[in-house]
């Protein structure tokens, strides 16, 4: 019996039955901005590893850090394979910046830079100095509270500094 849970052990936990084949994983994206290569390059670092030794949640964890995902969700698909479904982070705000525009999302994490500002994103001037960072802050916190249909209304937003933020809707009327 010893020597039946030893193998069983071994089988379960070190053997390549259950190695995951991170290329064959079911990748489901949810939102822009996130591509299965991001997903797969992060899954690649697991490959090999046991499914019965693969923690789900660390995976979870360093997809979300991996920069462009806000939520994700890792399932084992015995026995070499996983279901990864994650939610990409949207942007509310653009900012100029040297060669385009860096793109926000609501809890100001940088997304991209792109050439052109997105149509229907509202774009963010402020006086570049030392309090910028915190400038943006709280602009991208006071369009984080915003109801959807009211954000969708903004084009521009302006601010000297944390504590005066001004928004341009798109009727022309203006938010102080």
């Amino acid at each position: 019996s010893a020597i039946l849970v030893g193998a069983l052990g071994w089988t379960l936990f070190f053997s390549p039955a259950f190695s995951l084949h991170a290329e064959s994983a079911m990748i489901e994206i949810h939102g822009d901005g996130v591509t299965e290569a991001m997903v797969g390059e992060v899954l690649a670092a697991y490959d090999g590893v046991q499914l019965t030794r693969l923690r789900t949640s660390t995976l979870e964890t360093r997809l979300t850090e991996s920069g462009g995902i806000a939520e994700a969700t890792v399932d084992r698909a015995w026995p070499h394979s996983l279901v990864v479904v994650v939610t990409a982070r949207e942007p509310v705000a653009a900012v100029p910046s040297e060669g385009g525009f860096q793109l926000y999302d609501v809890e100001g994490v940088l997304l991209n830079v792109v050439a052109e500002a997105p149509e229907g994103l509202p774009v963010i001037s402020t006086e570049i100095d030392d309090d910028t960072p915190v400038t943006i802050g709280a602009i991208l916190s006071v369009l984080g509270q915003m109801p959807g249909e009211l954000l969708s209304e903004i084009t521009t937003i302006s601010a000297t500094s944390e504590q005066t933020i001004t928004f341009t809707l798109a009727d022309g009327a203006t938010v102080k």
